[in-house]
């Protein structure tokens, strides 16, 4: 309830758009943040893929060779 009442103090001191053009960039500032921890899991699981596939190539490579 305290949330409520702080914007309902807010649109009435500074005006609606104002308020609501805040809200929105806090919404999207946290969006932002959580879209970067996504990313650095997704970057850490693309070089950990990166990194086996180079592994698994070398012994495909040294597995062909010795035939």
């Amino acid at each position: 309830m305290e949330n409520y009442n702080f914007v309902i103090q807010a649109i009435s001191s500074v005006g609606f758009p104002i308020v609501m053009t805040l809200i929105m960039v806090y919404i999207l500032y946290k969006v932002e943040n959580n879209h970067s921890e996504e990313m650095q899991e997704v970057m850490k699981s693309l070089e950990n893929n990166t990194l086996a596939i180079t592994k698994l190539t070398e012994r495909l490579e040294g597995f062909i060779k010795h035939e």
